[in-house]
């Protein structure tokens, strides 16, 4: 009876010694994952988890540039705004990073007449709307310029439609300081107007807060990228200054739109001497 009694305390005190040895092992695996998981937090505020809005034929730029290459390598999306030749087409996907065939328009009717006519390809994912209201009726019909949230509905559901993510522009003047103040019912909503602040990372900071909070007043989850121009109106600008504005403004934003207008053209007449090289340039820096 006695050694019976001896093998089952010598079994109880076994079995404590592996249950706290596993809470000691558990305790430990849980501590090190919330240190993993504050690097992991740290880390989403950095270049390499940025989107990028870029026009496809620039591209060439970048995979010639190897720090720049590498910035893009990293990064998360890279959203390709295709030529309308080239939105029919198609374009291969990118060995080098995640490249997302995009297309632009400054109008919901010339969408839906795009699908119409068989004019974009199915290789699309994606499709920026730009409707500011400052831009002529020519380019964006009067009727959608005064009906901002109506059209950026229609495109957005046409977009899905599609297959395609939707991504409208949000205008100061048209949204921002309005009555309503909403956020664009679209899935990613794009500060294109900042970056006529950009030669003052301390200025273009005070604007996309000031976008940032109003946005998600109406939609907390909603991403925002932000523009950036190589040229815009004004004096030339410099890597640094590009640089700046993004290191100010990272840790708010989802990505960047590098806006790289010719001079003299419809979206931009006023804007200055068009300079692609800037683009590997700081993204080069930003590496």
């Amino acid at each position: 009876m006695h050694h019976k009694y001896t093998k089952i305390t010598l079994f109880v005190v076994i079995l404590l010694a592996v249950i706290g040895s596993g809470f000691i092992y558990f305790k430990n695996v849980n501590k090190d994952v919330t240190s993993n998981h504050q690097i992991v937090s740290s880390v989403l505020n950095q270049p390499s988890n940025l989107n990028w809005i870029v026009q496809y034929h620039f591209l060439p730029l970048v995979e010639s540039n190897q720090a720049a290459l590498n910035e893009f390598s990293k990064s998360n999306k890279i959203y390709a705004v295709l030529s309308n030749k080239e939105s029919l087409s198609g374009v291969p996907p990118s060995k080098q990073f995640n490249l997302v065939p995009t297309v632009y328009f400054n109008s919901y009717v010339k969408f839906a007449s795009a699908f119409s006519n068989n004019q974009i390809n199915n290789s699309v994912k994606a499709a920026i709307f730009d409707d500011s209201s400052d831009t002529p009726p020519t380019v964006v019909p009067t009727i959608e310029a005064k009906n901002p949230y109506l059209y950026d509905q229609k495109f957005s559901t046409l977009a899905h439609q599609h297959g395609m993510l939707s991504m409208c522009d949000y205008i100061l003047g048209k949204r921002i300081g309005s009555k309503t103040g909403e956020a664009p019912p679209c899935d990613i909503a794009l500060l294109n107007y900042s970056q006529q602040s950009e030669r003052n990372f301390n200025k273009y900071k005070s604007v996309v807060d000031s976008a940032v909070e109003t946005i998600h007043k109406t939609n907390p989850h909603m991403p925002i990228i932000v523009g950036l121009s190589t040229n815009p109106r004004g004096s030339a600008i410099t890597v640094n200054e590009l640089v700046s504005s993004i290191k100010a403004t990272m840790s708010q934003v989802n990505g960047y739109w590098i806006s790289i207008p010719p001079s003299g053209g419809v979206g931009c007449p006023n804007c200055s001497q068009q300079n692609p090289s800037l683009l590997p340039e700081f993204l080069g820096q930003l590496n």
